[in-house]
């Protein structure tokens, strides 16, 4: 396979990586710069460094290439990620923890190895780029989740105020159907679409499992377009707000009533209950 090369940035000096046999490498005057070492000594240090631990590489931690450099091929010794590490442990240099982390994800490709400081910098403006994304979606999944929680305390509210100021049970039409199938389908229980529509538990059971005995005038019928939970709770605020004036006005008539009537007992003597 051809051997490629390719300049890597570290520690502000640009290191030649050899793509070798799908692996990637680095000479040892690459190594000796990477760890500090003068540039005249870089390759020698390296390489004596190498041969008083010889024993303790493989060939999977070095080997040997024909590379061309100033217009003549010659032999260099390459090395591994593993390699490099061996290196850095033995030469114990200030800069030899720092070249191991890098060795490990540029060399052993853990991470990708970018080609130049403009290449990190549109790296950097991709992930801020996705981190604004990400913003936006979990603030857009907070006010439907804001949204979706008024709903249920809206309905919840109106379950309750129909528990207070509704009683008996109504007849069960096709529309009654629908609303209950569109109420199950957001999620109500069984308890709460009978608490709203004010038709009885089993009534609604039936409902749900299709085996409500509709008369055959409402079999012809058919069942009605299912309508939104939104609908529904809109429908019911609405028929509320028109009942609401109508049960104030009965509530004062009473109070008024009451009022004369303890009136008319404190007048001939007698005490109001309560005094």
């Amino acid at each position: 396979m051809a051997t490629q090369l390719t300049t890597v940035p570290f520690e502000g000096t640009n290191l030649t990586v050899i793509d070798h046999n799908d692996q990637r490498w680095l000479t040892a005057e690459q190594i000796g710069l990477a760890l500090g070492y003068a540039e005249q000594n870089a390759r020698d240090g390296i390489v004596r460094l190498f041969n008083r631990h010889k024993d303790e590489f493989t060939e999977d931690d070095t080997c040997t290439v024909k590379l061309t450099a100033q217009g003549q091929a010659r032999d260099y010794r390459i090395f591994s990620a593993t390699g490099c590490h061996l290196l850095s442990f033995f030469s114990n240099t200030p800069r030899a923890k720092q070249f191991r982390a890098w060795a490990k994800a540029v060399l052993a490709g853990q991470t990708a190895a970018p080609t130049s400081l403009e290449g990190v910098e549109q790296r950097l403006g991709k992930v801020e780029h996705n981190l604004g994304i990400m913003a936006e979606n979990m603030a857009a999944l907070v006010m439907v989740s804001r949204q979706q929680a008024e709903k249920l305390d809206v309905t919840g509210r109106y379950i309750g105020l129909l528990e207070i100021n509704q009683k008996g049970k109504v007849r069960v039409t096709r529309k009654k159907e629908a609303e209950a199938l569109a109420m199950r389908a957001q999620g109500m229980s069984m308890r709460d679409i009978s608490a709203v529509l004010r038709i009885s538990p089993t009534a609604v059971s039936q409902i749900i499992n299709g085996k409500y005995p509709w008369a055959n005038s409402e079999d012809e019928k058919g069942p009605l377009p299912t309508p939104t939970i939104e609908e529904l709770i809109d429908n019911m605020v609405e028929h509320e707000r028109e009942r609401l004036p109508r049960l104030l006005d009965a509530l004062k008539r009473t109070t008024r009533s009451q009022i004369k009537k303890a009136r008319v007992r404190v007048s001939s003597g007698g005490t109001v209950e309560g005094e």
